[in-house]
């Protein structure tokens, strides 16, 4: 019966961190896919025939400008989770 009340009584707190917990994933979601979007608009849109070229003619040169967009991709996807755990109040 005790169990049964704890329970109860636990149940609104229960709810409130997993409303809380559903409205950050949303929000990430659409971080998510604005950046996903972003990145479509700006390298696939726009450097794309550039970048078509370069990997016909120049692979070695295509594989030289292609990892460090990558790997500003990933440093910038760092950042932006970062700033949501900050903002979310989940920094590490």
């Amino acid at each position: 019966m005790v169990l049964v009340l704890e329970s109860m009584q636990k149940a609104p707190l229960q709810r409130q961190r997993a409303v809380k917990i559903v409205s950050w994933l949303l929000i990430k979601i659409v971080a998510y896919s604005g950046f996903v979007a972003a990145y479509y608009f700006l390298v696939l849109l726009f450097l794309a025939h550039w970048l078509k070229h370069m990997f016909d003619v120049h692979r070695s040169i295509y594989a030289l400008i292609t990892l460090p967009l990558i790997i500003a991709q990933a440093a910038l996807l760092d950042l932006v989770v970062s700033w949501l755990r900050k903002l979310g109040g989940k920094e590490k």
